[in-house]
């Protein structure tokens, strides 16, 4: 395998790494509501 065999397989992988990444990104925000982000704003608790 050449250079140029790897690369495409590498950049392959991390794109998907990406995608699972921002799936997990996407289902924890649409898992907590606007009110809920409120409440711990003013009760000052990180989560």
């Amino acid at each position: 395998m050449t250079t140029t065999d790897v690369l495409p397989i590498l950049a392959a992988v991390g794109f998907v790494l990406l995608a699972g990444l921002l799936g997990a990104l996407d289902a924890a925000l649409s898992r907590i509501s606007r009110v809920r982000v409120e409440e711990l704003v003013r009760e000052e608790r990180p989560g």
